[in-house]
């Protein structure tokens, strides 16, 4: 199915295999039964099934370990689409003081910033730019 999510694809699956199991008494192999899952999967989780594959104990692992794996990536995903809506400041990683608001009520430096004082840090490198600019033609005389 087109836009389907992983859970409605596991769900099917085990429903599919449940009505083979119906039908046929002998089962499949472990691995011909993750394999099918695997190659089943919309192209977006190509990447992981060929890392779930190349795994070195793959053809041991049940479908409940494959599938455990399949919901830990697309959990890891979805907190990637969240993201941070933080920028990070580069004067933490270079030793110069900060003298945002934030910082100031904080024992610790953070190299993120909120998106409100954005600008106010923006003018302050922009003038700290300036001010090295100025002693740089002094130190090379």
């Amino acid at each position: 199915m087109r836009n389907e999510c992983l859970e409605d694809i596991i769900t099917r699956y085990y429903h599919l295999m449940s009505e083979t199991d119906n039908y046929d008494k002998e089962g499949y192999p472990n691995i011909e039964i993750n394999d099918k899952l695997l190659d089943a999967l919309p192209t977006k989780w190509d990447i992981y099934a060929l890392m779930i594959k190349g795994e070195a104990d793959y053809e041991t692992k049940d479908l409940e370990e494959v599938v455990g794996k399949l919901r830990a990536y697309e959990l890891n995903m979805k907190k990637k689409e969240i993201g941070y809506d933080q920028v990070q400041d580069p004067r933490i990683y270079k030793g110069i003081p900060s003298s945002s608001s934030h910082n100031a009520s904080s024992n610790f430096a953070t190299a993120f910033l909120s998106c409100e004082n954005e600008q106010e840090d923006q003018q302050e490198r922009r003038e700290h730019r300036l001010q090295i600019r100025a002693v740089i033609p002094d130190l090379c005389l």
